[in-house]
């Protein structure tokens, strides 16, 4: 298909859902699809894909480095940016349903170089967030055990685990997301309900450029990595209908939970808290149980990767 052929494909009205199934999205390239997912399981995975280390644990960093003031900032920038980069990536998916997504569209709309060249970025990065899971996966098991179980252990359960989810069929794979990314939303909401619980006692605004560039970083690791969703709407059981619905959830996902969350983070957590990533201590991590005596300055598990 030439470039003139790409960009100037026929786009037709949709009048319901039942022009936008998957016979009609034409497959003509990297292979064939089950399509076996759900609009239900897509719109909760890209609702609760933000809820994980980046939320509960790379805070921690961030609010010892600048203060709540910059995180609050840098975090809103960036929720703001991913919103109109999926807005974006949502147009171009109702109108091209192609598999290989937002690598395609590079491919389609600029050059084939440059395809190449996100392709290999996303795997690249993929690959280093693995390693990084695993380290954090480490960190919150060595925090409840009491750094009593041995690393080793700990690294191959989470790479077992998840090779084992990739393993199995498509199916599958959607389900599994869908009841762990429930439960995930399901206990920042416990978590959001506990705050509320707490007296507020915030600490003072602890600005600085350096902090504010930091946590920039770590805000960009937490939300921006958001087109996996594009990538996933090659499994989608009628494309057109679930990635446009799906990416409306952005703004609820990127704006109210993750503002939210650092809002009560920035107010229960004090800045100067020793156990805060980047800070002199080990861990400020949930204690077991949880009592709002307790979570006053051990709240929303902010834990330090030990050197």
């Amino acid at each position: 298909m030439s470039l003139s052929e790409k960009k100037t494909q026929a786009i037709e009205p949709v009048r319901s859902i039942d022009d936008v199934m998957v016979g009609d999205v034409e497959e003509n390239r990297n292979g064939e699809f089950k399509r076996s997912l759900s609009p239900r399981q897509i719109h909760v995975i890209s609702l609760g894909s933000n809820i994980g280390s980046g939320l509960f644990i790379a805070t921690g960093k961030a609010l010892a480095n600048s203060g709540p003031g910059n995180m609050i900032i840098c975090y809103g920038l960036l929720c703001s940016a991913v919103w109109g980069i999926l807005q974006s990536l949502a147009e171009m998916t109702t109108a091209f349903p192609v598999s290989g997504n937002f690598i395609d569209y590079a491919d389609r709309w600029v050059d084939l170089a440059l395809a190449f060249g996100a392709g290999f970025a996303e795997w690249l990065g993929w690959a280093a967030i693995i390693g990084s899971e695993a380290t954090f996966f480490d960190v919150l098991v060595q925090y409840w055990a009491k750094d009593s179980f041995p690393l080793g252990a700990s690294l191959t359960i989470f790479l077992v685990v998840c090779m084992s989810i990739f393993v199995f069929p498509n199916k599958w794979f959607g389900w599994f997301g869908y009841v762990t990314y429930l439960i995930k939303i399901v206990t920042f909401l416990i978590i959001i309900l506990l705050s509320l619980a707490i007296t507020l006692d915030a600490d003072p605004l602890a600005m600085s450029t350096t902090g504010f560039a930091n946590t920039f970083l770590l805000a960009l690791w937490a939300v921006s990595d958001q087109v996996f969703i594009g990538i996933i709407r090659g499994e989608a059981r009628n494309p057109r209908y679930s990635m446009a619905h799906a990416t409306k959830l952005v703004f609820f996902r990127a704006s109210v939970v993750y503002m939210l969350a650092i809002t009560f983070i920035t107010i229960l957590v004090p800045s100067d808290d020793g156990r805060l990533l980047g800070s002199s201590g080990v861990a400020a991590c949930w204690p077991s149980p949880p009592r709002p005596s307790t979570l006053r300055h051990e709240s929303c598990a902010q834990c330090r990767i030990r050197n």
